[in-house]
């Protein structure tokens, strides 16, 4: 079968390249969707009182809210845009732009992981949330348009179990071949497809961050994004007999387009910002910042970078296997590093991008554009 071999030609490329003897956590049997996709956990969901509580930091990166802890006065901070949380351990109280709302169950510490609950935070960043007791799931749906069930081609790849059961749980995408198309389209967007025509257009993309076109950016990835998901669909659809080989361009392109978005493939599903803004040595970065379903090696936040002494970069900001790991790494056409960890935010990554830029321009670090 044509699907099986693409995927799992994915799955023997992934397989090479992961680290041999880590181990995914076990997850209870309730289970947390986002937009279709289940979530993983550190500490499984847990039940308290009649409410669903998930650790804090998985739950608001997974919505796309950058999140703070401070120890001292054990208070959480997530920041979504101009949305604002706040909460405290053991405090019923919660905070949403300076509203305040009581809930049944404050946040509280389970096996060394802060605990909230997914509904109170999911609605508090403007998602909505259902339980479905059939099968103990929490579905949670954020910026969908149109009816939120799974239906037709994403149904059928949903109930089918992912090729590779293992990596399903080391990566922490599930059993669903659904989430196996899903996770590995997008890692191979983020640290092949992406870095690769980048470099290929290196005169363009310099010319579009010194320009600070944001338009153009945002069309350039979206180019991309599109044709290679697209490609990947083409062979699926061949096998599913949704296309034959002898269709007019247009109508198979239509077709195309069609189910990636059936499959939730779309970029506006998973790239949450693009934005440019200005770095140490008077240089530029393009910072990406890409939805998290709390899978391993994903990345959350990715940079097109240009200084003029240093050439064109590609940095990533991407979730380790460790939960609160976050790695901080340099990727070109040929090679994929790690830098260092760093903490899951947009400021934090632009720093290690400033403290790299600084150090190769004095000689602290070898120089590694192409």
């Amino acid at each position: 079968m044509k699907a099986k071999r693409i995927i799992s030609m994915l799955l023997v490329i992934a397989l090479l390249a992961c680290t041999p003897g880590i181990t995914a956590l076990a997850q209870s049997d309730i289970k947390v969707t986002l937009n279709g996709t289940l979530l993983s956990f550190e500490v499984p969901p847990q039940t308290i009182n009649g409410r669903t509580m998930v650790p804090m930091r998985a739950i608001f990166e997974a919505l796309g809210a950058e999140v703070r802890w401070d120890g001292a006065t054990q208070t959480i901070r997530a920041t979504e845009g101009a949305k604002v949380i706040t909460m405290q351990l053991g405090n019923p109280r919660m905070t949403i732009d300076g509203r305040e709302l009581i809930l049944d169950v404050p946040p509280q510490t389970v096996h060394g992981r802060t605990m909230v609950p997914v509904r109170a935070v999911s609605e508090g960043l403007d998602a909505d949330v259902t339980w479905v007791s059939s099968t103990r799931t929490v579905e949670i749906k954020k910026g969908m348009s149109g009816p939120a069930e799974m239906s037709g081609p994403a149904e059928i790849l949903a109930a089918l179990p992912a090729l590779d059961p293992e990596l399903a749980e080391l990566y922490g995408y599930g059993d669903s071949m659904l989430n196996e198309l899903q996770y590995f389209i997008r890692y191979f967007f983020e640290l092949e497809v992406l870095p690769y025509v980048v470099h290929e257009n290196a005169d363009a993309i310099i010319d579009v961050l010194k320009t600070s076109d944001l338009a153009e950016l945002k069309q350039f990835v979206e180019y991309y994004w599109t044709n290679f998901a697209a490609f990947i669909f083409e062979e699926l659809l061949l096998e599913l007999g949704d296309l034959d080989g002898t269709e007019p361009l247009t109508g198979k392109a239509a077709l195309v387009l069609s189910r990636i978005a059936d499959y939730r493939l779309e970029l506006n599903s998973h790239v949450l910002d693009i934005s440019i803004e200005n770095v140490a040595k008077g240089g530029k970065a393009a910072i990406i910042k890409m939805s998290e379903p709390g899978w391993s090696l994903l990345c959350t936040h990715i940079a097109i970078v240009y200084v003029e002494s240093l050439g064109l970069q590609v940095f990533t900001l991407e979730r380790g296997f460790d939960n609160g790991v976050y790695v901080f790494c340099h990727v070109d056409t040929e090679e994929w590093g790690v830098i260092s960890q760093i903490d899951n935010s947009k400021s934090a990554f632009v720093q290690a991008i400033n403290d790299v830029i600084n150090a190769l321009t004095s000689g602290g670090l070898q120089n590694t554009s192409n």
